[in-house]
């Protein structure tokens, strides 16, 4: 995405306002069916940053979440579609899911597939989880070389699973980038939420309006996963 593009799409989401916001992002990324995503929660990574460190909150539906584990090989992929289909047979136990916290793989796949460069310097990331990553998702800190300002984010989560999958940047303002299979590396302005504090999310309250919302209210929006 270029510099002129992202601006364009801020100035417009600025225009619009939080109430357009769903109806404006359903028409920019095409039809909610081809976004690859079953619950109808968008996954969004919420930024930040203080001085040389940044932090990141990853979101997602627990079928989503449950996907990354299926990716690293842990659990069996009828324990993801289990989530999608209401399946309580094939869940798996608290337990299980507890012992996500200290997986290695999960934590590799996420740093894998989650990296954040400041002024050409890639920014070593650490994964924060806890006893419920499948609700709580995750926790990404990084120790960057120098006062962050702006810096290139790439986001390929799930995206050898399903070419539909994307994953929404966002930081509190007007400010977002969607990481697709096609465009998963975007350039990312830290300053925008350091000059707006305690802003309220109109891009977050759009993703919202998107899961249920389309054009006026009248069209009912759900992401659909298709089985192989």
């Amino acid at each position: 995405m270029t510099t002129t593009t992202t601006s364009v799409r801020r100035a417009a989401l600025h225009r619009l306002g939080g109430t357009a916001l769903g109806t404006a992002l359903l028409l920019w990324f095409g039809t909610a069916s081809a976004l690859g995503h079953a619950s109808g929660q968008i996954p969004h990574a919420t930024w930040s940053s203080t001085g040389t460190e940044v932090t990141m909150e990853l979101s997602a539906a627990p079928d989503d979440l449950a996907d990354t584990v299926v990716a690293t090989g842990r659990w069996d992929e009828d324990m993801m579609w289990a989530y999608v289909d209401g399946d309580i047979g094939l869940l798996p136990s608290a337990e299980e899911v507890a012992a996500l916290r200290d997986d290695e793989r999960l934590r590799t796949y996420l740093l894998d597939n989650v990296a954040l460069e400041v002024e050409g310097a890639a920014c070593p990331g650490q994964v924060h989880l806890t006893e419920d990553y499948i609700t709580d998702g995750a926790r990404f800190t990084f120790d960057c070389p120098s006062q962050v300002e702006t810096g290139v984010i790439t986001i390929t989560l799930l995206h050898g699973q399903n070419a539909s999958y994307r994953v929404f940047s966002i930081d509190g303002t007007e400010q977002y980038a969607a990481h697709t299979a096609a465009a998963p590396t975007h350039e990312w302005d830290f300053t925008v939420a350091q000059r707006a504090p305690g802003s309220t999310s109109t891009i977050l309250a759009g993703v919202g309006l998107l899961a249920v919302l389309g054009l006026g209210g009248v069209l009912v929006v759900r992401w659909t996963r298709t089985r192989p």
